[in-house]
């Protein structure tokens, strides 16, 4: 699609996160986030229980990286959040930290509780309690 002559790629629409495509701009280098990409907050993990969907949703923000943009808006960010590739960067990296968490934790406590460790200044604890009990099997969702 164009708007004002700029072309915008919608992209994502296949496989199993086809229901969060994001945004492309090519001259500018460009992504306008989905609900993958966060910004200094807890990413929403309740809705990916399957190791699927969080392959799935760290092969999509690769795929983001892949494109090298200079301008990233995050579906999801706390205020004073900067507009950059660290936000995709910090995504993935959040996903990997809270999948060894989930392995590493008996209960959803201690897995707060290292997740908090890890993510001291992260927005949303809201997102991540309801996550790690989900995943800890003490709340279904």
């Amino acid at each position: 699609m164009t708007v004002d002559g700029q072309t915008i790629e919608i992209r994502g629409t296949e496989g199993v996160l086809a229901h969060r495509p994001y945004l492309w701009i090519p001259a500018n280098k460009a992504i306008l986030g989905n609900v993958a990409i966060f910004g200094n907050m807890h990413l929403w993990m309740a809705d990916a229980q399957s190791d699927e969907s969080q392959e799935a949703w760290k092969a999509q923000l690769k795929e983001m990286l892949a494109l090298k943009p200079t301008t990233v808006v995050p579906g999801h960010m706390a205020k004073g959040t900067a507009l950059t590739a660290d936000n995709i960067t910090y995504s993935l990296d959040y996903i990997n930290a809270f999948q060894q968490a989930k392995m590493d934790s008996k209960d959803s406590a201690e897995f707060i509780k290292t997740m908090t460790a890890e993510y001291p200044n992260a927005q949303g604890a809201l997102n991540l309690n309801i996550a790690a009990k989900v995943h800890k099997g003490e709340m279904t969702w």
